[in-house]
């Protein structure tokens, strides 16, 4: 919590961003995150009433081609939740305020995990403390390359962490948790999206 605040203030100084943006963008991911994870939910909630099955959250089994749809509706989660942010983000916002958005969220997250999931707070805090670390050096580093570079193993971290939790999650809980995996991969997400906007925004790559 102390290098998110330490972070919000040096990138302020060096004119990053808005505290008002980080709010409207905060609020904006939050609201992106609760109704694609209630979207997703109707998913199999249809699919529950087509086959005839009574729906229930954590399980439900004899829904053909599970592992498929529950991967294409990661995949269109992932791809509408991309869309709205970029659209939203506008040429008024950088990549730093939508970064601090999905950190303070996490943190959020984290906080909620540590008193009601004991040892479920490191999924969030992991990807959190790596952004961190990856906005710093977006900030103070002066070489064009290695601030690009930067991007990969902070993201590369949060591909790692949640891959093997949401396949557990689609294994144990059945289709029926999707909405609950789309949640979970969608905060992961919220760090990796303005990763590569700021990676981007900050190397030749963009210029």
């Amino acid at each position: 919590m102390i290098s998110f605040i330490a972070l919000t203030i040096l990138a302020y100084k060096k004119g990053k961003l808005k505290v008002e943006k980080i709010l409207l963008n905060t609020i904006a991911t939050f609201f992106t995150l609760i109704f694609l994870a209630l979207f997703s939910t109707s998913v199999p909630y249809i699919l529950a009433k087509i086959n005839g099955l009574k729906f229930i959250l954590i399980y439900l089994p004899h829904i053909p081609n599970t592992n498929l749809i529950y991967l294409a509706v990661m995949v269109g989660a992932i791809f509408v939740f991309s869309f709205a942010s970029n659209r939203f983000k506008g040429k008024d916002n950088s990549g730093v305020e939508f970064m601090l958005a999905g950190i303070a969220l996490n943190l959020i997250m984290a906080i909620l995990a540590s008193i009601y999931l004991v040892g479920a707070a490191y999924v969030f805090v992991l990807p959190a403390a790596f952004s961190i670390l990856f906005c710093f050096v977006q900030l103070l580093a002066k070489n064009d390359i290695f601030k690009f570079v930067a991007m990969i193993p902070s993201v590369l971290m949060i591909f790692i962490l949640y891959i093997p939790i949401l396949y557990l999650l689609n294994c144990g809980l059945t289709i029926g948790s999707v909405g609950i995996g789309v949640l979970m991969n969608l905060f992961g997400w919220s760090l990796i999206f303005p990763a590569f906007i700021m990676g981007m925004e900050s190397s030749n790559v963009a210029k």
